[in-house]
């Protein structure tokens, strides 16, 4: 007589197999998708410190700009 000796111990092990196999396959997924996403976030970091930096020295031109009148009063 066949005895189902070790098939439930089997069948934990074939089930916690898969699900491994599974979890690396979307790890896998997730590295291959991450390095687009990590440029495209990169170039918009840079255009915004780009446009900080024109907005900036926009303005500091704003305020050196000479006046009509000296500093000394009327001559």
């Amino acid at each position: 007589m066949y005895t189902n000796y070790g098939q439930n111990d089997l069948a934990k092990t074939h089930r916690w197999e898969l699900e491994c196999e599974a979890d690396r396959q979307r790890l896998a997924a997730s590295v291959d998708a991450s390095p687009r996403r990590n440029v495209l976030m990169l170039a918009i970091s840079k255009l915004g410190v780009l446009l900080a930096g024109l907005v900036t020295s926009m303005k500091r031109e704003e305020h050196v700009k000479q006046s009509p009148t000296p500093i000394t009063g009327k001559l």
